[in-house]
């Protein structure tokens, strides 16, 4: 699945994407397809806004917790200046909660953004 968004992202945008899967487990579907959704919008924004040469994106599985993680080296953002909704960070949010997931977003000017995600199972 995530191999997929790599390869739209790179497709669209020439943006060299450096996918790692580290681990394996099944996870419930809806865990599958929030991870999947934030990804998807995460590289999105990056195709968009951020003017990168270099994204990353990475899932580590272990027992217990799973850890999606996509960063950029692109041109970045200042996060007190950006609307909750814009660039799809509310929507983000949303899914992030709605699988009781905690959600990282950080940014700042030249600096590129990272969007990290951390699921537990109870």
């Amino acid at each position: 699945m995530l191999r997929q968004l790599a390869e739209a992202a790179i497709a669209r945008g020439g943006v060299p994407v450096a996918l790692a899967v580290a681990g394996a487990r099944s996870l419930p579907p809806e865990v599958q397809i929030a991870f999947y959704r934030i990804a998807q919008e995460a590289l999105n924004n990056v195709v968009r806004h951020a003017h990168a040469s270099h994204v990353e994106l990475s899932l580590r599985s272990e027992a217990h917790r799973v850890e999606l993680r996509i960063a950029d080296n692109g041109r970045g953002f200042n996060l007190s200046t950006v609307q909750p909704a814009h660039l799809g960070l509310g929507i983000m949010r949303e899914r992030a909660e709605a699988i009781a997931a905690r959600l990282s977003i950080v940014s700042s000017p030249g600096r590129g953004s990272r969007v990290a995600v951390e699921w537990e199972e109870t």
